[in-house]
């Protein structure tokens, strides 16, 4: 028995060649009337005939691979190959004999920097009003919500607590393997103007502020800067050159610091990149939103912060482009000489380091943590948690492993909404 053309399928009867696999075909043997225009074919029996219907593109599996080919281009694969072609065209335009035919063109350097310096400055653009709106919107869901208030803080806290922690390891892993790591010295190119000393010596600034001339050890050259004091306004200086400021001790410094932390103008902060003056004011802004009890403003720093997420995605996309212009830029001009035999094995010891202080931190920091905290093994909760911890670490990304995670732990917790 085949399926029939009801009233809907008529139109596929002109549109597609329907055979009966099961008769021969008599479309040809047509009756003595068919030489009439207006005489309808009629075959010599009627015989059912199945519908064929036209093939129809899995469109969800195009957007899954479209999905995964995006994963691996903003992912690890293609932030390596952009670094690997960066380097390898740096090193080809450094080489003498295409860097001297490169030269007479003066604009050639800055249109390799060009590209990266783009993909920054659209990073720095987005980067505060991101962390404005989403910080804000975080401390609101927490103070709107009555249920949540409780649990969000001590979140909050949580994750204050162990940031700290990795801070606090990240330096002191960095301290103990600094000298094994330590760059090449960046080479400046020379000022306008510079104070030198008639035989040839380093110039040093002396504790009561004088100068005078003697040997600096290598490892300063980086730390001594001198301060310039333009009293007659003589000088400008270009909006884009970084100024560094001198304390006369540690504690101006902390009070300068904590002075930071309350900005006595949002705005100027916020175009000064003061960050640490603009989280305070999120958070101080996201607790009025959800003391105000005003569901429109929660509802608009949620749409705002889905903006501003979405910008920054289509910005971050040509991360592996900008690398390209990012590490050929600086090997080309000659401000970041690499040596193999010398810079690889800082490399190595570098990405070591960076093994070391994760290992230690997720095999004993955090289970340590665990075991004050509950009085249980950690080692039985991770087991259970494992699925989530695997997922987190091959996608590179919380918040796609968060729905596996949440399973992990319903189950482990004997949850009766667990699925197996």
């Amino acid at each position: 028995m085949f399926p029939m053309l009801s009233k809907d399928d008529a139109y596929l009867d002109d549109a597609y060649d329907i055979v009966n696999p099961t008769q021969p075909n008599r479309g040809s043997q047509k009756s003595s009337s068919s030489n009439s225009l207006l005489a309808p074919t009629v075959s010599d029996r009627a015989v059912p005939r199945p519908v064929i219907y036209p093939t129809v593109i899995d469109e969800e599996a195009d957007d899954s691979e479209r999905r995964s080919w995006a994963h691996h281009y903003v992912g690890a694969p293609g932030t390596l190959l952009g670094a690997v072609l960066g380097l390898v065209l740096g090193s080809v335009l450094a080489m003498p004999s295409v860097k001297n035919e490169l030269k007479q063109f003066e604009y050639t350097e800055k249109l390799i920097v060009r590209w990266g310096a783009l993909y920054f400055r659209a990073v720095s653009c987005l980067l505060v009003p991101t962390v404005f709106v989403s910080l804000a919107k975080s401390i609101a869901d927490i103070v709107f919500n009555p249920r949540m208030t409780r649990m969000g803080w001590r979140i909050l806290m949580y994750s204050f607590g162990t940031t700290l922690l990795i801070v606090t390891q990240a330096m002191l892993w960095g301290s103990l393997f600094a000298d094994k790591y330590d760059g090449a010295d960046y080479m400046f190119k020379y000022s306008g103007f510079s104070v030198t000393c008639p035989n040839k010596q380093t110039l040093l600034k002396a504790p009561n502020g004088t100068l005078s001339c003697g040997p600096l050890p290598p490892r300063q050259y980086r730390t001594m800067v001198f301060p310039l004091y333009d009293t007659t306004k003589q000088l400008k200086l270009a909006p884009d050159i970084r100024k560094l400021i001198w304390y006369e001790s540690t504690t101006k410094e902390i009070i300068h610091g904590i002075l930071l932390l309350t900005p006595g103008n949002f705005i100027g902060a916020w175009f000064n990149n003061e960050v640490m003056s603009i989280v305070v004011f999120a958070m101080v802004f996201g607790l009025a939103v959800g003391i105000a009890q005003v569901k429109p403003l929660l509802k608009l720093l949620t749409g705002l912060e889905t903006i501003m997420n979405s910008m920054m995605a289509s910005v971050v996309k040509t991360a592996p482009i900008a690398l390209i212009s990012l590490i050929a830029g600086p090997v080309y001009a000659g401000t970041h000489v690499l040596t193999l035999e010398k810079d690889l094995g800082r490399i190595l010891y570098y990405v070591l380091t960076y093994l070391i202080a994760c290992i230690v931190h997720a095999v004993i920091v955090l289970p340590a943590i665990f075991l004050v905290r509950t009085k249980q093994s950690p080692w039985r909760f991770f087991m259970h948690m494992k699925e989530g911890l695997l997922h987190a670490l091959g996608s590179s990304s919380s918040m796609n492993s968060l729905p596996v995670v949440s399973r992990c732990f319903e189950r482990a917790s004997g949850h009766a909404n667990a699925r197996s």
